[in-house]
């Protein structure tokens, strides 16, 4: 596997001490940019956008959108605690599903970030600019 080097200690791999670093260094800033999105994305949501967004009652594209942040920001709390705990019991168990932790959530945060592209197509199409907003 190419990412063996990263998390797996076979007793002469210097690296598997490296990725929690990282997690430390990224996995903060990805949870400042989901809070972020998501008191945007609330903030936004008034008139006839809000009314688009919550056609659906609990299957609506509001709910899907706060449970893709909720998601987003709870495995990436879930990988900081990981790569806490791998520290203090440093084994390749306790690394690998660290890593796959961390891991997971930076994919995770690529799907939360793609549904702002569908909260900006709706957006659009239910706030279009009038020529005297402009």
């Amino acid at each position: 596997m190419a990412t063996n080097s990263l998390w797996y200690d076979n007793g002469t791999i210097r690296h598997a001490d490296e990725w929690p670093s990282l997690a430390f260094t990224i996995l903060p800033s990805l949870t400042a940019f989901s809070l972020g999105a998501i008191a945007i994305f609330i903030a936004l949501s008034r008139g006839l956008f809000l009314a688009a967004i919550q056609e659906g009652g609990e299957k609506s594209f509001f709910l899907r959108v706060v449970s893709a942040f909720f998601h987003f920001v709870l495995v990436q709390i879930s990988a900081l605690f990981a790569s806490v705990f791998y520290l203090a019991y440093t084994n390749n168990v306790t690394s690998a599903i660290a890593y796959f932790l961390f891991s997971y959530s930076i994919f995770a945060g690529l799907a939360a970030a793609a549904i702002l592209v569908d909260v900006a197509e709706i957006k659009n199409e239910a706030d279009p600019l009038d020529d005297e907003d402009v």
